[in-house]
């Protein structure tokens, strides 16, 4: 990993136009939602939805109240500390009724967490803040979220933070998170794709995009003026709401392959396949091990291969088949 590194970073310093290197949007957003925790609310919260889960008592006074199924955090499982949250506060009513109810027999530990109502106004505030990376989050570790995308959504997610006014540590962890995040790269992907043309970009990532574009692909520079000021071969049609919602940026830009310089069509192919986030190479690695386990290692890679081809084709032809079956329905 170390070596991969250095090659690239020398890739970089080389001036290589054939290789953008960034990082995964998807993990970022994982790390700040670490960044903004409230100490304590995960751990506390964490022993109480354990408790009422494994303890035999517990669990059926629980499930007997009406209670619905609690989730317990995954650190390798993204978007699961939200759910734990918002599943511990849809329930809390219960939780608190059993705990009040069965003084004696529930651990008074756990009971005086539950009750504790600062714990959970910390863990409704520690909420708010999560549901906003937890929907960013689901948008950009699809499996085919660009990173011309994965920008509007960063940007989309610094304003939400700034104009609802939560505390200034946490907007700052988010702007370093995003500088982290974010490339010259992702700018012009952004700026190039028909349904943002970098219309929430300040000028200074304008800047950052059209110099990137003038050090490693001058020749596309022209094209790229064009497209901002939408002259020719840059029509206004081009630019039209249906244009917008039902059009593709790589599918937008093939249409206008035979009137822009081939360095034009070569850069913002690059930039409209490079997907933001490494979600879907890990889902396919998950895919992997399911049909190629110690159980079955005389399973050669191979005939593996064969097997998550035919797995994921099915899980996408289930898909398929729900959006038909509701389609029929409507």
């Amino acid at each position: 990993m170390r070596k991969m590194r250095e090659q690239l970073a020398m890739c970089e310093e080389l001036g290589m136009p054939d290789i953008i290197t960034y990082g995964c949007s998807a993990h970022v957003l994982n790390l700040l939602a670490r960044d903004i925790e409230i100490p304590g609310i995960k751990g506390d919260i964490k022993k109480i939805m354990k408790y009422f889960r494994n303890t035999h008592f517990a669990a059926a006074k629980y499930k007997e109240a009406g209670g619905k199924a609690l989730v317990i955090p995954q650190d390798v499982r993204w978007n699961t500390l939200a759910d734990c949250l918002e599943s511990y506060i849809s329930n809390w009513p219960i939780l608190s009724k059993v705990c009040t109810d069965n003084r004696v027999a529930i651990n008074i530990d756990i009971s005086s967490k539950v009750n504790d109502i600062n714990l959970k106004i910390k863990a409704m505030d520690y909420l708010e803040k999560l549901k906003i990376i937890s929907v960013a989050l689901d948008k950009i570790q699809r499996d085919c979220c660009t990173i011309g995308e994965a920008t509007e959504i960063w940007i989309e997610m610094v304003n939400h933070f700034q104009q609802n006014n939560l505390l200034e540590s946490d907007f700052n962890c988010v702007l370093q998170r995003f500088k982290m995040v974010m490339t010259p790269a992702h700018y012009l992907a952004n700026l190039l794709d028909h349904r943002f043309r970098g219309l929430q970009l300040n000028q200074e990532q304008l800047d950052e995009a059209m110099e990137y574009v003038n050090s490693y692909h001058p020749a596309a520079m022209p094209d790229v003026m064009s497209y901002r000021a939408k002259t020719f071969p840059f029509k206004n049609y081009l630019f039209s709401e249906e244009s917008i919602k039902n059009v593709q940026p790589i599918t937008w830009w093939l249409a206008l392959k035979n009137n822009v310089n081939i360095v034009t069509f070569d850069l913002v192919t690059q930039l409209h396949t490079a997907i933001a986030s490494s979600a879907g190479i890990d889902r396919l690695f998950s895919a992997f091990g399911l049909v190629h386990t110690k159980l079955k290692n005389r399973l050669d890679v191979e005939k593996a291969a064969k097997l998550v081809t035919i797995l994921k084709a099915l899980n996408k032809k289930g898909t398929v088949d729900e959006t038909e079956h509701e389609i029929e329905t409507d």
